[in-house]
């Protein structure tokens, strides 16, 4: 079950089922065809939706949609991505280190910080580029930047260690 908030208006509650979804508890049927990446066609209701996702804020579960042609501000979440916002992409690897980890494969844009700043946790860290979208990572904790292990224009794999506290 996923809780979808669009626009701070409205709310729905959201399951896929085989063939159907449940929207705040009722069977809707969807016709939707993936046109590119970043693009879908949906049918609903004898209704066609051109849906293209303009951006997405991985650690907040934030999405700006653009359903034909008019601009929606979307929180997606379920359970796992709920627990997986307030820990956030941080790992500990070795006792007493912490990094920041890639959540998905793509290319490094912008590094908004340098070695030995302190940053505040929800920083803006790093601009990374994933299926022709632009995500802002953030910063998970409030400390000190000890170690900056990538470069702009740099391919990144999941999991890639990027910022060391």
């Amino acid at each position: 079950m996923k809780k979808v908030k669009v626009s701070d208006k409205h709310e729905f509650l959201t399951d896929k089922k085989m063939d159907y979804y449940l929207v705040n508890n009722k069977k809707e049927k969807f016709d939707i065809e993936k046109i590119e990446m970043s693009s879908l066609h949906i049918i609903h209701d004898n209704k066609p939706y051109q849906v293209d996702l303009s951006a997405y804020d991985l650690s907040e579960g934030k999405m700006v949609i653009i359903v034909n042609g008019k601009k929606y501000n979307v929180i997606v979440a379920d359970e796992n991505e709920t627990l997986y916002r307030k820990i956030g992409s941080i790992k500990k690897d070795i006792p007493g280190e912490t990094f920041l980890k890639a959540p998905m494969p793509g290319m490094i844009v912008e590094v908004k910080v340098v070695e030995g700043q302190v940053v505040e946790k929800d920083d803006t860290l790093i601009v990374l580029k994933a299926m022709k979208m632009e995500n802002v990572l953030k910063s998970p904790i409030s400390g000190t930047i000890n170690k900056i292990m990538v470069v702009e224009n740099q391919k990144i794999e999941k999991d890639t260690a990027l910022i060391q506290f």
